[in-house]
Formats: structure tokens, C-alpha cells, sequence
């Protein structure tokens, strides 16, 4: 979802942040564009600019699209007007609404193209006739108002019929609205443009305004990590607080994009830090969410309350052990911490680093008493929990530090079968050492074999077999490994079982 709904006709975020429609027609396109998704909504920029380059070489539209947006707004990649309106004209010709939007916005603007309105009227009829809204409006606003886009400074328009000393002046000192009616001051916050934000205080713009997603000049700079334009606004009176429809305030939607020095800067000048969005975090939340090292010490030295979704959790080095690295799990490990308190689901912060597949933050947590042996509620342990995930690293880890590789879980699941069915040889092996009974049987009555025939796992279905596993033994269903091999369609584990 959006974090930004509107703010200015060229704000590319918050067009790259929106979820991909799932209507591509080939799968491998289609699971591009996931990653493409997943790689923005992470901050990975150089990954998603490499595969919205090759997704706009081959002629997506929508990967063209976005990665003109990129370009444009200098996120992720040094702002390059030209190679914006490349991708933007290609994405356009293909008859893509947005992109013919934005593109006669470029030419009404000039920006990376000459300025040139009847070309800019071209592409927006274009887009207004395909019943694009904002199309039709600035359309609409043109056919009321003629104007010319100053290219210069990408402000709004120097009406025709000013002075040479009006046009003169309109060219260095920024309107207090766009040629789209929307407020300058948003613009300028988002962009970080320093000087022109400067130049609008000066003529008394109101630094209140919002766009209609609720968000002030100072919510958008603290969003874009434009952490000078920050400083400005705060020396001018802005509100540390404001709240947008979602009760972020700027200083949490800072964290949210990860930009540390833009919330420290906020949290010296005075922001609150124990508020609360709609979905009930607090600035502290979203920093160990985002293990941002300096942001967290800050917030703890000044007694700052914590708080997660609706998820279970409860404490911030469960939080932590999800994403966070060793390094920054130390932050909570000092006097009076407990290590192995439990969430309402009886998980730690170990079995949810072993969830993850956390390694670092499971050998920081098992170095400070972490309990590698202390169950989920439902029985599944930290080493259960890793091997059903397939994270043999952690599990590894777990293992050497004295999980215990028998207990099974409440459905029958021994390590060994777990191990078996993610295809982990070297861990089935080290289980085979251990003397756990080779044939146990879950609840379903399947066997280790059983479990990596059913996964092709070839390399651990021989290992087993080496150890001397049955291939003889049948579970409820009455099948024997090679039935189960077979019918999964692994044919040359079936013969080998035979």
C-alpha cells in the first residue's frame, strides 16, 4: 500500500511504491515484477534498477514506467532527466495512462526535453480521453489558464501577458502553487530542495498544509530522508508532531524509509517519541524493525515505550532477532534483560531467530543464555522450527549448542524427518550419529525416507539409505518410499527405491 497517496505531479515514489498489479500473462514477467516489488518496498534500489532495466529493454510497459519514476525523482539513482523521459515516452507510446500523464507533464515542465505545451496537451488529452482524472483536470486548468512551464527551476508556469520585470522575477522566486494547484512547499520538502523551501518561507507559505493523504512538508521531508530540508522547516515553526491519516508522525515516517539522521535530528528537536500509528507502533518499534543502531540508543536513553503489531510479539530483541544482525541484539542484553521471555504463542527470541534463519542473532542470543531447548507452545523447538524452514546454518548452530536432536514435535516430526524433507544431508547425517531410531514414524506413519522421497531429495533419500533406512515399511496410506517418490513424479528416486 501507498505510504504517499498525492503530492506533487512528479513525485515518482509514490508511484514505485505501489503493489504491481498481478495481470501479467507470463509467469516469469509476472515473478520479475515481483521482485521488482519486493526489492523497492525493501530500499534495494540497485537490485530493482537492474531488473526494471531488463524488464523496460524488453518492453514493459509498466517496468518503463517505473523506471522513468525512479529517474525522475533521484531515488535509488542519481536524478537523470533525460533517462527519464526516454523510458517515460516509451512507456506512453504503449498506451500506458500514467505514463502519458507524466510525460506531458515533462513537456509542460521541461524537464529532460525542451518545454513544449502543445506536445504537453498531446499527451494529456491522450491520457484524459482513457478517463485519467488528474488528466482531465490539468487539461481543464490549461484551457482556463494559458501558461509556460519554467524549466529552470521546475516550478509552476510565468503567465504570457507578465512584464519582462514580473517574468524576471516569477523566474527565481518559486509560486506558492504548481501549475497542477497543488502547494509548492510539499514539492519543494519532498525533493529537498533547500533554497526553494527557504524562498517560500520567506513569502509566508503555510508550512501546515497537507496533501490529502494528511502529510505536511515536514511529514514528506522526514518520508524522502531530506534531513536539510528538515532542519529548515523545524527552524521555521513547523509541527514536530503532525499527524497524517494514519497518526504517523514525521519523525515515524523517517524510520519507516530508514533514514537515521533524519530521525535523530527530529528526536533532538523535540518529537514525541512515545506516540502511536493506527497500527499501533511507536517510533521505537519501527526502528529495531529496521535496526537502525544509533536511532535505537537514542530512543532507549530517553525511556522510549515499545510497541508491535498485532503479531504476538513483546519485547524488542524479538523484534530484533527477526532481522537484525548479533551486533545490534547486544543493545538488549544488558542488566535485568530476560532472554528467554515468551510471546503469547511461547515463543523466544531464539526460536524466532531460528524461524528466520537468523544465525547471527541466534549465536549473540545462545552467547547471552538464550534456552536452546525452550519450546514454542505447541512443542515445535528452535532446531524444529529451522529444519522445517530449511535453514541448515542455523540449525547447524543449534545442534552444536546442545538442541536436542530426538524431541519431535506434536505431530511426530523427529529432527531427522525434518532435516530429511528439506533435503539437509549434512545435517541428516549428523542425525543418523546421534542413534535416533532411522524408521520412526509420524502420526501420518511416514519414515525419513518417506519424507525425502516425497521432496526428491536424491542426495538424502541415498544417505538413508546407506545408514539403513527400510524401503520397505508402509504408512496409513499403505505407501512405501518408491510409491510416494512415484506419484510425486520423481521417477529416478522411484527406481532407486524399487
Amino acid at each position: 500500500m501507498e505510504r504517499l497517496n498525492s503530492i506533487v505531479f512528479a513525485l515518482a515514489l509514490a508511484i514505485i511504491t505501489t503493489a504491481f498489479p498481478a495481470r501479467a500473462q507470463d509467469q516469469d514477467a509476472d515473478s520479475t515484477m515481483y521482485e521488482i516489488e519486493q526489492a523497492l518496498r525493501t530500499g534495494s534500489y540497485a537490485e530493482a534498477t537492474a531488473l526494471l532495466e531488463r524488464a523496460a529493454m524488453a518492453g514493459n510497459a509498466k517496468a518503463q514506467y517505473r523506471l522513468a519514476s525512479l529517474y525522475r525523482a533521484g531515488v535509488g539513482v542519481s536524478r537523470n532527466d533525460k533517462a527519464a523521459f526516454q523510458w517515460m515516452s516509451k512507456a506512453a507510446t504503449q498506451g500506458m495512462v500514467k505514463a502519458q500523464y507524466a510525460l506531458g507533464q515533462m513537456y509542460l515542465g521541461g524537464r529532460g526535453v525542451p518545454a513544449n505545451r502543445p506536445k504537453a496537451e498531446i499527451w494529456l488529452q491522450r491520457a484524459a480521453a482513457q478517463g485519467y482524472e488528474k488528466a482531465r483536470e490539468l487539461v481543464g486548468r490549461l484551457a482556463t489558464k494559458p501558461a509556460l512551464a519554467a524549466p529552470e527551476t521546475g516550478w509552476a508556469v510565468v503567465e504570457e501577458d507578465k512584464s519582462p520585470r514580473e517574468r524576471k522575477l516569477a523566474a527565481v522566486t518559486p509560486p506558492l502553487r504548481l501549475a497542477s494547484g497543488k502547494p509548492a512547499v510539499l514539492e519543494a520538502a519532498f525533493r529537498g530542495q533547500t533554497k526553494a523551501m527557504e524562498a517560500l518561507i520567506g513569502q509566508g507559505a503555510n508550512l501546515e498544509i497537507r496533501d490529502r493523504d494528511g502529510n505536511t512538508a515536514l511529514s514528506l521531508a522526514a518520508f524522502a530522508g531530506k534531513t536539510e530540508v528538515v532542519e529548515v522547516l523545524l527552524n521555521a515553526g513547523a509541527n514536530v508532531d503532525a499527524r497524517n491519516r494514519r497518526s504517523e508522525t514525521p519523525l515515524m515516517l523517517a524510520m519507516l524509509k530508514g533514514h537515521a539522521s533524519t530521525a535523530n535530528l527530529l528526536i533532538v528537536r523535540g518529537a514525541n517519541i512515545n506516540v502511536r500509528n493506527t497500527k499501533n507502533e511507536t517510533p521505537l518499534s519501527l526502528a529495531v524493525e529496521r535496526c537502525l543502531t544509533q536511532t535505537v540508543q537514542l530512543l532507549l536513553r530517553r525511556a522510549a515505550h515499545f510497541s508491535t503489531r498485532a503479531s504476538g510479539q513483546a519485547t524488542p530483541l524479538m523484534q530484533a532477532s527477526e532481522t537484525c544482525d548479533g551486533k545490534f541484539l547486544q543493545l538488549f542484553f544488558g542488566p535485568g534483560a530476560n532472554v528467554n521471555q515468551q510471546d503469547k504463542y511461547g515463543r523466544t527470541a531464539l526460536w524466532i531467530a531460528a524461524s528466520k534463519g537468523n544465525t547471527s542473532a541466534a549465536a549473540a542470543l545462545l552467547q547471552n543464555g538464550a534456552n536452546v531447548r525452550l519450546a514454542k507452545r505447541n512443542g515445535v523447538t528452535p532446531l524444529l522450527e529451522a529444519l522445517a524452514r530449511g535453514h541448515e546454518t542455523t540449525a547447524m548452530l543449534l545442534l552444536t549448542n546442545g538442541a536436542d536432536a530426538k524431541q519431535a514435535s506434536a505431530s511426530g516430526n523427529t529432527p531427522l524427518m525434518l532435516a530429511s524433507k528439506a533435503g539437509l544431508t549434512r545435517i541428516v547425517k549428523r542425525l543418523i550419529k546421534t542413534g535416533d531410531n532411522i524408521d520412526a514414524r509420524n502420526t501420518y506413519g511416514n519414515t525419513a525416507l518417506m519424507m525425502a522421497a516425497s521432496e526428491g531429495r536424491a542426495e538424502t533419500v541415498k544417505a538413508l539409505l546407506k545408514a539403513g533406512a527400510s524401503r520397505y515399511l508402509r504408512n496409513k496410506k499403505r505407501e512405501q518410499a518408491a510409491d510416494i517418490a512415484n506419484s510425486r513424479g520423481h521417477r529416478r528416486i522411484a527406481k532407486v527405491l524399487r
